[in-house]
This record gives structure tokens, sequence and C-alpha cells, in this order.
């Protein structure tokens, strides 16, 4: 990045800049030599008036010293528009980086931040949004208080983290376990959930084929008792035996019953089985009049 891709919603002076006294022509350079401050004279036409005899790539290398891990790119003078910060405590950084939101930051190319208290750091992003920033490239947004990450990604929502777009999702990978019930889980813990409900799933399934299995064998029981006939005469008495089918469920009966001399009362008892291996019973009284 170039002199030109730097610039602050502050003025640049120094304490010697004040616009008072011999100013001497500064020396020529093909860099640019930044925004003019208060005083009418840029960064480092106020270097050279307080006696800084290199040129503006000189100048700006001396603002990096010998530090062996900062470089500045300076061959690519006057190929772009500056980069401006008019919002209030704004910061604009890289060719075209144009800054207006109040208190934000652009670091990169053609970047266009108008929100406040925002910022980009990537290539080619717009951003409109209140307390939202930008890690990438080519990304638009107008979201409030929200994160987007990465080229491409799209945030449309406010109170957001966005990592990628319709079409062009990612994956965010390493998530620890989640604790705490506003926490994002992890594949192994939708597996062991999901594991837990199948499991419970199935033995759900289970006991309704068993809970079916024998209510067919009850079925099976009943039609067996009530085929079993009794007496029609007084002072007569049976034994009977009877079977019943439902669902492929069978069913096993067997019945004393009888009427007594005097014909008034009635009397039966029975005992049912089937294939599921149940068992129930029966016994009545009648008493009869005319």
């Amino acid at each position: 990045m170039g002199s030109s891709a730097l610039a602050n919603a502050g003025n640049s002076h120094q304490s010697h800049g004040n616009g008072y006294g011999h100013h001497p022509k500064p020396h020529h350079s093909s860099g640019t030599k930044g925004p003019k401050g208060d005083t009418g004279f840029s960064a480092y036409e106020l270097a050279v008036n307080d006696g800084y005899t290199g040129t503006v790539r000189e100048w700006l290398a001396s603002l990096i010293g010998d530090n062996p891990y900062v470089e500045i790119e300076s061959h690519q003078f006057n190929t772009g528009p500056k980069p401006t910060a008019t919002g209030r405590g704004a910061i604009a950084i890289g060719t075209a980086t144009n800054v207006s939101g109040r208190q934000s930051i652009g670091l990169g190319v053609n970047n266009n931040i108008t929100g406040r208290n925002s910022g980009a750091i990537g290539n080619n992003n717009n951003v409109s949004g209140n307390n939202t920033y930008v890690l990438g490239n080519n990304v638009t947004t107008a979201a409030n208080n929200s994160v987007v990450l990465g080229q491409g990604s799209t945030s449309n929502r406010d109170n957001t983290v966005s990592v990628g777009a319709a079409g062009a999702e990612r994956q965010i990978t390493n998530v620890a376990a989640g604790t705490q019930d506003t926490d994002a889980v992890n594949v192994v813990q939708m597996r062991q959930a999901n594991a837990s409900i199948n499991s419970r799933v199935d033995a759900l399934n289970r006991n309704m084929s068993e809970f079916e299995d024998e209510t067919h064998a009850a079925v099976a029981s009943s039609l067996a008792i009530a085929s079993l006939p009794q007496p029609t005469e007084a002072g007569y008495s049976m034994l009977s035996v009877g079977a019943g089918t439902w669902e492929n469920k069978q069913g096993f009966a067997v019945g004393v019953s009888g009427i007594t001399e005097n014909n008034k009362f009635i009397y039966k008892a029975a005992a049912t089985t089937n294939t599921e291996g149940d068992f129930g019973g029966g016994a009545a009284v009648g008493w009869q009049w005319k």
C-alpha cells in the first residue's frame, strides 16, 4: 500500500507545524504527500519543514524504521483513488477505501463504510449497518450488530454471525460441545441426541408391537368365552369348551354353567388362555323370574 493508502479523520500535524514562520519548499517525489491538515500542509511537508531532506518513499520507510515485520508497498504511487475518512474518529487505510461512519474503520482496497462503529478488513466491501464488522472480500451488508466472515458472505438480519451465503455455505470446525442453553452444539452432540431418540423410538415401537399382539390375543380369548354354550332347562348343568381367533392370534376357553331345579337361578364360570400366554377368567350368577 502506498503513501496514498492511509487517511485519518484527525489532522496530521506536528508541534512545529502550526502554519507560522518560514516553510521551505519540500522535496519532489513521485509519491503523493498525503492529505492536507488544518495548517494547509501534509504530514510529509511538515516533516520537510522540520528539516527532513529525503523523498516521500524514504520518509515512509523511516516511519517503519528497521522493523523486519512491517512493509509498506511504495512502488505503486498515484495508481488509484486515495482513502478518505470523513466520519468522526474514522480510519481509512487502502486505495479507494472510504469511511464516513463515526468511529468506523476500513482496511483494504475499495471499501465503503457508512455505518457507525463498524468496520471492514478486506477488499470491495460495503458496510452500512451499525456496530457491524466484516472480515473478507466482496461483502455487502446493512445488518446491525452483526459479524460477516469470508469471501462473498451475506447477512440480511440484525444480531447475526454469517460465514457464507445461500449456495456458498461454510463449515465451522473445531466447535467445543455446548454446555449452556444458548451454546452451539457440535455434530457429536447431535449424533448422541439422535442415538438417544432412536433408542427411545425403537423401544416405543417394540412396546406398541407387543401391545398390539396382546390386544389381538385378548380379543381371541373374548371370542372363545363368548362362544361357550349353557344349559336351557331347569336342573341341567354343562361343561363346555370354546376357541376363538383374531388377527392371527388364538384364544381358548373352558366353562361350567347350570340352571337350578326351581329354574330361578343361572350360574356360569369360565377360564381362558391365548397364544400370547395370557390367562383370564370370569364368573356370574343370574336370577330370573316371570
